[in-house]
């Protein structure tokens, strides 16, 4: 769907660079199943902008390369986040002049 609307706004509205889509999740999961064989709610979560005028490409916070419990940013399953959630909303708020 994403695609099919990322199409439909270069090739034939051309309006592309003046769109930005954000797709937010509303939480993250743990790493590891719990009691009933599911996760749990965390706070890592992932989030992406797509637009024709974003400068893509990048990871914003840091990428845990070690996701066991070990692991700097890994803690008892849950990803700790190197960055707020509200962090991304910066260049879309710069983007639309404010």
């Amino acid at each position: 769907a994403l695609e099919a609307f990322a199409t439909e706004m270069k090739d034939h509205q051309n309006i592309w660079d003046d769109v930005v889509v954000v797709v937010v999740s509303e939480f993250a999961r743990t790493l590891r199943e719990n009691s009933s064989n599911g996760t749990d709610h965390a706070w890592g979560g992932n989030y992406f902008v797509a637009s024709g005028s974003a400068a893509g490409g990048q990871i914003l916070g840091t990428f845990p390369d070690d996701l066991s419990n070990e692991g700097p940013y890994v803690t008892e399953g849950i990803v700790i986040p190197t960055a707020p959630w509200e962090s991304l909303w910066n260049g879309i708020a710069e983007w639309f002049g404010v």
